[in-house]
């Protein structure tokens, strides 16, 4: 199955090859004089390319952070909703069967199963109903907490759309970029064939796309 091509991590790789990488190797190829111009070009194109990619990683990081957030705060509410069922049952508000039957539509399981935008207006119902049997203090307190919860999951929700905005912005950049970056790219490939003509081995290791965390 093909695999998709890191072009940074090529990049970065052709330029260690040829002795112009950040880190210097003892195995670079001496650079032939008709290689230097488009050498040159492609260097200062990939150091426009990282910093896109390196945008993009940040812009990911936050983005996953927020998503993260999110599903910890979702996991909260649903222990919360469980205890809750817990306690109606002992309570003989609810059967075991079914703890939410003739307050919402959903059980514990279907109501932990709703998508994240759609939990909260669901719990606030749940609460709702559950109020209006002036339940014993332990349960008043349970579904507080539940309240608590359903207004912590809209708040991550909504602490996710700058992230996902930015991320998206600065993806959209970076695969904008690629265009230009291949057409730098293939022109060093074409001057690279010509000056090693006589050693296509050379330039096929140069322009060799790198194995996982190698260069």
């Amino acid at each position: 199955m093909a695999t998709a091509t890191n072009f940074r991590d090529l990049g970065d790789a052709v330029l260690t090859r040829l002795g112009r990488g950040k880190v210097k190797s003892a195995d670079s190829v001496p650079v032939p004089a008709s290689l230097k111009a488009p050498l040159d070009a492609f260097a200062a194109e990939q150091a426009i390319y990282a910093a896109l990619c390196d945008k993009a990683d940040k812009g990911r990081l936050k983005h996953d952070a927020a998503l993260k957030a999110i599903g910890n705060s979702d996991a909260m509410l649903d222990l919360d909703i469980n205890l809750l069922a817990n306690a109606l049952v002992g309570a003989g508000l609810g059967t075991r069967k079914n703890p939410f039957e003739g307050l919402i539509p959903q059980t514990p399981y279907g109501l932990t199963k709703l998508a994240y935008a759609d939990t909260p207006p669901a719990v606030r119902k749940l609460v709702a109903a559950v109020l209006a049997r002036t339940p014993a203090a332990d349960i008043v307190k349970l579904a507080g907490q539940l309240l608590n919860g359903a207004d912590d999951l809209d708040a991550k929700l909504k602490a996710l759309d700058l992230p996902q905005t930015e991320f998206a912005a600065a993806m959209a950049k970076r695969d904008g970029e690629l265009p230009q970056w291949h057409k730098v790219m293939n022109a060093l490939k074409a001057y690279g064939k010509v000056a090693w003509l006589e050693e296509p081995g050379t330039w096929k290791a140069v322009f060799a796309v790198p194995a996982a965390g190698k260069k």
